[in-house]
């Protein structure tokens, strides 16, 4: 008797160990990089809505798609640990370790497996999709541990006559739905479980788990005019769309990973591997078990028979915690409005799946098997784990960004056009938080003519240096097709003066100005070419200066400048053209994008022309205008046998004067 309490006593502190090692595990993974990448747009609204009062609080998020209660509580902790981003995220981390223990819990009571709580607690604990919810200010690992929480205690309610349970469930589903509105699907879960496996009181049970969802309803009656009214408005809910049948194996895929959309092979074989063991674990026991079932049976033993070998109650219950609410969202949003977001708000019915894949992995009988099934899952697992930590997080992009602008030392207030417009509100957070002198503004307009106007009212509103009229900005480029639309309309106005590259090359910041008086152009003025100091005129396609001059290189070259006053000049240029036997180079001139004229070379290369290009007084505008030059072909004296430059070369210019 002894030996055996002694030996029960070893397993339950070899299984406290390992449940501890398994919470560490999962702190350290969630703590790993916390503050690595910047706040984004949603974390930022929530820090700002948290700022707030509490009456400030309850009157916003009447406008979001959440109830308040995640910001409420942030409200709280904000007032504790502070704002940074390890204060605001940690309140996400709480929630995501709780889940850890929270899912040995159940599994222990539901199942009576050490084996198949530690293994559920471990796929939450190693769980991409976890730890990117985890690092994330939002309420998506407090919307799961509450789910949990309460389809716990509908099993105790439905399988214990106590008050306790009873009012456990009200409450835990209560906060639910001030979690979520999907919290309110969880009303469906456990009448399935009811009619299978209740056969003799079941219209009791039903009875006092309707009696439960009135009161929860009750309680959810101040909201109820807020969630009509954004179901009417259309919600928060704009860029979903009605959803394909498809979408819950989305979810099944995002469970296995941090995003619906990275399917890649390691994430479809990892989730294959998933659905795989929730089947085993469910029905596989029992098809063995009906198969080996002995044919001379009484009749009367056939209820006890058909429990023995059916599906256990357990299993019942998390497979449809697992599917209710998934495919209740998806009825929602094919009738009504769309609601399903994988990957997000799918969340809810997140445990159910770690509970189910715990319990098939748990059923393999072979403990050398099942420990090599555990290592090899834990090693899947490590890809998209990689992917996101090295992959998908940004650095301190807006940090770097504000670090940036404040080493250009901006005296006045100067104005950011932020290209993708998504970034405006991170910027201005931390532009703000670190009182850098600017104000950011969204590029939303798509078009040539919308860069154009946002532009102008930019120099419009601008401040000005007295004296010299210097107009300022800094504009936020991305890799995208509006970026460029952007930045081809901001360098006919402003002079690029200093940029720096972000987020690996792919975000790039550049501090523009308008020309100042020493730029201008008027009669007898002249830009020579050899000297070095004035290619500060030179901005594109020219090559290094020279005695007699500046060869261009590429296709076209630009100079930067304004005119002094709106009259007709004419342009005395004095240039050579690069010409190979048989071929002349030409050569033509715009001012912004307005044709001036063309001229073809007709010396040698060695040899200067000077020809005129009138400029209308139409084509003068104030500010910055380019002149450019866009040549019929390059070449490179290597090509042509004329020496060893590799330099593609157009046209040799000494001088421009302006009449």
């Amino acid at each position: 008797m002894n030996d055996k309490l002694i030996d029960s006593r070893k397993e339950r502190t070899k299984e406290i160990a390992i449940l501890g090692f398994i919470i560490l595990l999962g702190i350290g993974l969630r703590l790993y990089h916390i503050d690595f990448e910047t706040l984004w747009n949603d974390e930022i609204r929530i820090v700002k809505a948290s700022e707030g009062s509490i009456y400030s609080i309850l009157k916003n998020e009447s406008r979001e798609n959440s109830p308040p209660l995640y910001i409420l509580l942030e409200h709280f902790w904000m007032k504790l640990f502070g704002s940074s981003e390890f204060s605001v995220r940690s309140l996400s981390i709480l929630f995501g370790v709780l889940l850890i223990p929270s899912v040995y819990i159940v599994a222990r009571r539901m199942f009576n497996s050490a084996t198949s709580a530690c293994i559920s607690a471990l796929i939450v604990a190693i769980s991409p999709y976890q730890i990117y919810y985890s690092q994330n200010n939002k309420h998506y690992t407090l919307l799961p541990l509450m789910s949990l929480l309460s389809v716990y205690f509908l099993y105790r309610l439905l399988n214990e006559n106590k008050n306790t349970s009873r009012i456990l469930y009200i409450i835990t589903t209560s906060l639910c739905t001030y979690i979520h509105y999907h919290g309110l699907f969880l009303f469906v879960v456990g009448y399935i479980y009811l009619f299978l496996t209740k056969r003799h009181n079941r219209f009791v049970l039903c009875k006092k788990l309707l009696f439960c969802q009135f009161v929860i309803l009750l309680l959810f009656m101040p909201w109820v005019n807020t969630l009509l009214s954004q179901i009417a408005a259309g919600g928060a809910t704009y860029t979903l769309k009605k959803p394909s049948i498809l979408v819950i194996g989305d979810s099944l895929i995002s469970f296995n990973s941090f995003c619906a959309a990275n399917k890649n092979k390691f994430i479809m074989f990892l989730t294959l591997v998933s659905i795989l063991f929730i089947i085993k674990g469910i029905f596989i026991k029992p098809v063995q078990n009906w198969f080996s079932l002995p044919t001379s049976q009484n009749v009367e033993d056939y209820p006890k028979i058909i429990t023995q070998y059916s599906v256990s109650s357990s299993h019942i219950l998390l497979l449809e915690y697992l599917l209710s609410p998934l495919i209740v969202a998806y009825l929602f949003s094919i009738l009504i409005q769309p609601v399903y977001f994988a990957g997000r708000y799918d969340n809810i019915s997140y445990p159910a799946f770690c509970l189910l894949v715990g319990s098939g992995i748990a059923s393999i009988k072979d403990r050398l098997v099942r420990r090599i099934v555990t290592a090899g899952i834990v090693i899947l697992v490590c890809n998209p784990l990689y992917n996101y930590y090295y992959n998908t997080l940004k650095s301190h992009e807006c940090r770097q960004i504000i670090s940036f602008i404040k080493d250009l030392s901006l005296k006045d207030r100067t104005t950011m056009i932020v290209c993708p417009s998504c970034a405006p509100l991170e910027l201005t957070y931390y532009s703000e938080k670190n009182n850098s002198n600017v104000d950011v503004r969204g590029f939303f307009p798509r078009t040539k003519e919308g860069a154009i106007a946002m532009i102008q009212d930019v120099m419009n509103s601008n401040s000005h240096d007295r004296g010299n009229e210097v107009s300022r900005f800094l504009t936020h480029y991305d890799n995208g097709n509006n970026s460029k639309i952007l930045e081809n309309e901001v360098i006919k106005y402003f002079y690029p003066v200093k940029e720096r590259w972000f987020n690996r090359g792919a975000t790039q910041v550049v501090y523009y100005e308008e020309l100042p008086p020493d730029y201008y152009v008027m009669n007898d003025s002249t830009i020579n070419f050899w000297d070095k100091s004035q290619r500060k005129y030179l901005i594109n396609g020219w090559s290094t200066t020279e005695e007699w001059g500046t060869w261009s290189e590429g296709q076209e070259s630009l100079i930067i400048l304004k005119f002094k006053e709106p009259k007709d000049y004419t342009m005395q240029i004095k240039a050579s053209g690069f010409s190979i036997s048989g071929k002349q180079q030409s050569v033509k001139i715009y001012l912004d994008d307005n044709l001036l004229g063309e001229h073809t070379f007709t010396q040698p290369t060695t040899y200067f022309e000077d020809f005129e290009v009138k400029i209308p007084s139409a084509c003068i505008k104030r500010g910055n205008q380019q002149i450019k030059f866009v040549y019929s072909f390059t070449g490179s004296p290597a090509e042509h046998g004329m020496g060893p430059d590799v330099r593609q070369l157009a046209m040799g210019v000494s001088s421009i004067e302006f009449k």
